[in-house]
């Protein structure tokens, strides 16, 4: 259920960060925000306890989430303004 808020929260990033240029800034203040995000989601369902193994995949998670959604609306922005 917690991986749901993990995409989330990374969906949510990448949309929002896909309107800030050039996109070097973007990603550097949307990787680290995606990392810590999914270690609060960890965290705060509580399978830190069980395994660090589940720190990693929420990260991951959440940061390919971000970065894909960010590569997505970038692009229809792009097609759009054509």
């Amino acid at each position: 259920m917690y991986e749901v808020i993990a995409i989330g929260l990374g969906i949510a990033l990448g949309a929002a960060f896909a309107r800030v240029h050039p996109a070097r800034r973007a990603l550097a203040f949307m990787v680290p925000l995606a990392i810590l995000g999914g270690a609060a989601v960890t965290a705060a369902s509580g399978e830190l306890e069980v395994s660090i193994g589940f720190l990693v995949f929420d990260t991951l998670q959440t940061t390919v989430a971000a970065v894909a959604t960010y590569a997505l609306v970038t692009v229809w922005q792009t097609r759009a303004a054509r």
